[in-house]
């Protein structure tokens, strides 16, 4: 997103959706981005919040920053792989 979307609002705007909590947060700053930018709107909607919002993180997240709990999912995913006996 940051590629094509830049700007300070952009990504004030994308840092409240991604560090919401709950759905009611989690929705109105998606209408937020909706009015400021309907294509950055369609451009978030086409991706899996799962991966980059807080509120539909594992409850068991190690921490709870956004940023660090997408690498610690990284990292083990990649554990996962290298671990694995063929």
């Amino acid at each position: 997103m940051r590629k094509k979307y830049k700007g300070l609002r952009y990504r004030d705007i994308f840092w409240r959706i991604a560090k919401s909590s709950t759905e009611v947060e989690f929705e109105m700053n998606k209408k937020a981005m909706k009015q400021f930018d309907q294509n950055a709107w369609k451009f978030l909607e086409e991706k899996n919040p799962k991966q980059w919002c807080r509120l539909f993180f594992h409850y068991q997240a190690k921490c709870d920053s956004v940023d660090n709990n997408i690498v610690e999912i990284f990292n083990a995913f990649i554990m996962k792989i290298l671990t694995y006996k063929y």
